[in-house]
């Protein structure tokens, strides 16, 4: 980061940053509702398959499974308008408040607070940059269309930690 970047542009840049990182976590949550109704989809189809649910039921399942999707991709798409309005109108005052105080840019007891605490806003700006990094991770394992097989486990390509070498796969009990 060039030494020349100001308290301002760097309150800027994360705002965005965290902007971004709150639209992948909306992105990860809505592609991880999709993969988890797909695979109770499979279930359910599996089940009709062996004439254990009858076409009346798993039609409302399915039905049902639609609904849900339909109604967390309305929410998210409603949250990130909300996280875009936000982060707008931080930024829009961060400028105003900039703008009004121009004048003491070159005061000597300004310049000092500047020196001390613009390493901490870099620092800032480092942590939410990674944390934009780490959401947009999370997004790319969610947004694969062939981690879920047919009858509704994880495929091979789709397990992210078993598929790496030197990485167990972690598995939570559901309680």
């Amino acid at each position: 980061m060039p030494s020349h970047c100001t308290l301002h542009s760097i309150a800027v840049d994360v705002v965005g940053q965290y902007r971004d990182a709150a639209k992948h976590l909306l992105t990860a949550y809505r592609n991880g509702t999709c993969r988890s109704v797909a695979a109770f989809g499979n279930s359910v189809d599996r089940l009709r398959a062996l004439g254990q649910a009858t076409d009346a039921r798993s039609n409302t399942e399915h039905g049902l499974a639609d609904k849900l999707v339909d109604g967390v991709t309305r929410m998210t798409n409603g949250a990130g308008d909300a996280v875009d309005r936000v982060s707008e109108r931080a930024v829009q005052a961060m400028a105003k408040f900039n703008e009004q105080n121009a004048w003491a840019d070159d005061l000597l007891v300004v310049n000092a607070l500047r020196a001390v605490n613009t390493p901490a806003a870099k620092l800032s700006l480092r942590m939410a940059s990674g944390l934009n990094d780490a959401a947009r991770r999370l997004v790319g394992r969610t947004d694969r269309n062939d981690a879920v097989t047919a009858d509704g486990a994880p495929s091979a390509a789709g397990d992210g930690d078993a598929a790496r070498p030197g990485r167990a796969r972690r598995t939570t009990a559901v309680r």
